[in-house]
């Protein structure tokens, strides 16, 4: 099922469209409050802290080295399972590659054990002939997510202040 679709028919779009709105949006990691590797490695160890997040769950790397799963692969997959491109950071790779697969519209949502999983695949560009990442996340992450780098730009916000 589409993502927003999905979001729509199990009432939850209340406790999402602040996420959606964070998600979609340009500025994540304004240099002033993000303004040293140390804060995006902070934000980074959160998302290490999300239930299932482990090496054997997370795949890393150059795209040389990595084999991704395709869209509709999740009935053979366990989730979580992050696929992803190197590029920046880890946690700056993560936020870029769901706002890509989300804003394509490259989504799918399903029921699995009575939770509902967002499937992602993000490509290098609009040709689609070079996958970047695959996701099989469960849909609460989004929230996760959220709150993580909300808690953490205000941590930053208050240290500017005293400043």
């Amino acid at each position: 099922m589409k993502l927003f679709k999905c979001i729509q028919e199990a009432n939850l779009f209340a406790d999402y469209a602040e996420v959606f709105d964070f998600i979609l949006s340009d500025g994540k990691f304004d240099p002033y409050l993000w303004d040293n590797r140390n804060k995006v490695k902070g934000f980074t160890k959160g998302l290490h802290r999300l239930t299932g997040w482990n090496d054997s769950t997370v795949q890393y790397g150059s795209l040389k080295n990595m084999s991704f799963p395709s869209m509709g692969s999740w009935t053979s997959m366990h989730a979580p399972c992050v696929y992803m491109n190197q590029s920046n950071s880890e946690g700056r790779d993560f936020l870029r590659h769901l706002r890509n697969g989300i804003a394509h519209g490259r989504t799918a949502v399903y029921n699995k054990e009575g939770k509902l999983y967002l499937e992602l695949v993000d490509y290098k560009d609009a040709s689609c002939n070079t996958q970047t990442a695959y996701f099989l996340i469960p849909l609460t992450y989004l929230i996760a997510v959220f709150n993580l780098y909300k808690s953490k730009e205000q941590q930053w916000e208050k240290g500017k202040t005293r400043e």
